[in-house]
């Protein structure tokens, strides 16, 4: 199976609590990273972005998987780095982390 994308954008809203949303937003990184820097400067009225995570999913566990620092990583992954998701079983590799202002231009 061809290794899908997906991403994690975290937010945290106008009560200072962190809430996230896994989305499919295609396989282009570039495109991607454009919509996240999109988001960052719109984000959904009472949020403010957090950070995203840009991460390649696989049906077996690599030898160098990644575990998110946020809510869906401490809840959803287990010992092995594995998430149980809709489709079965997926660990996960770090393809890009954004933080607020990566993109901005100087």
């Amino acid at each position: 199976m061809r290794d899908q994308i997906v991403t994690l954008v975290d937010y945290v809203n106008e009560a200072g609590a962190e809430m996230g949303t896994i989305m499919d937003m295609g396989e282009d990184i570039a495109m991607i990273a454009h919509q996240l820097s999109i988001l960052e400067k719109s984000p959904p009225p009472g949020r403010s972005f957090l950070k995203a995570y840009i991460l390649s999913m696989h049906t077996e566990q690599p030898s160098q998987f990644y575990v998110p620092d946020n809510a869906f990583g401490r809840e959803a992954c287990g010992l092995d780095g594995s998430a149980q998701l809709p489709m079965g079983k997926r660990w996960f590799k770090l393809v890009l982390r954004m933080e607020p202002g990566l993109f901005e231009e100087e």
